[in-house]
């Protein structure tokens, strides 16, 4: 994309070749372990849980598997960790992706929110919407602008046997377009997503496994702290929906 970040409105993703650009590159981060965007790296916590257990084990026990990425290529928000966990979230994979994409049940994953609104449709499955929030670190609101897009996937080509895994997989991709903050909210702190992943594939009639891909810029937030606070940023978002079915989560 020709257009710099902070000039993005979303409306660069009604090219479907942007669109299919931001997808492709998505999925590789977060279905390979090496890629060509982001290097991972276990998360102390996880090491220990696949010590002597394999990950299924580990998962159906209700534990969190974290890794954390640092970018191999340089740009905005390069420095910052990038946060990857893998969870079994108690909503069949379609129900969690109408979840995420539907702006009035972001409190229920996001504490921190004072309400999302969509702004702009881009096309099927495709919207900007606009979040504010209030951080306790945080002096003020911040106010973030994403695009999200949501698909079913046919297959995933690189991490199942296609012929033996009928299960559905569902993708919800999110990206941060600033350009279309409104002018009332220009002077407030940003809190942009630079890039959110959420691969859905269901396991069972009301139970998906959720390999969630989190990069998040936020000037309120020192950089020596970005990544205990998105380990754990990460955690609570699991958390809060196993909540919020009704759940005990580890």
């Amino acid at each position: 994309i020709s257009v710099s970040l902070d000039e993005q409105t979303g409306e660069e993703f009604s090219d479907p070749a942007n669109l299919e650009l931001l997808v492709e590159s998505g999925l590789e981060m977060v279905v390979k372990d090496e890629n060509q965007y982001i290097a991972w790296k276990m998360h102390d916590a996880t090491k220990k849980l696949l010590k002597d257990h394999d990950e299924q084990e580990v998962l159906e026990q209700g534990e969190i598997l974290v890794y954390v990425g640092t970018a191999k290529q340089e740009g905005h928000g390069s420095h910052l960790p990038i946060i990857k966990t893998k969870s079994i979230i108690p909503l069949s994979a379609e129900d969690m992706a109408d979840l995420l994409m539907d702006s009035s049940k972001v409190k229920i994953y996001n504490k921190l929110s004072l309400g999302r609104t969509d702004v702009r449709t881009l096309g099927d499955g495709t919207k900007v919407v606009c979040n504010l929030t209030k951080p306790p670190i945080a002096k003020n609101e911040m106010v973030s602008c994403t695009m999200m897009h949501s698909r079913k996937l046919s297959s995933l080509h690189d991490s199942h046997d296609a012929e033996s895994s009928p299960r559905n997989t569902y993708l919800v991709i999110s990206r941060a377009v600033p350009g279309l903050i409104d002018a009332k909210l220009k002077e407030l702190p940003r809190n942009d997503i630079l890039l959110g992943v959420n691969l859905l594939e269901d396991i069972g009639p009301d139970q998906c496994i959720m390999t969630a891909v989190t990069h998040v810029y936020s000037p309120a937030l020192p950089t020596m702290l970005a990544k205990g606070m998105g380990v754990s940023s990460a955690i609570n978002f699991i958390r809060d929906i196993r909540k919020s079915c009704g759940e005990t989560s580890n």
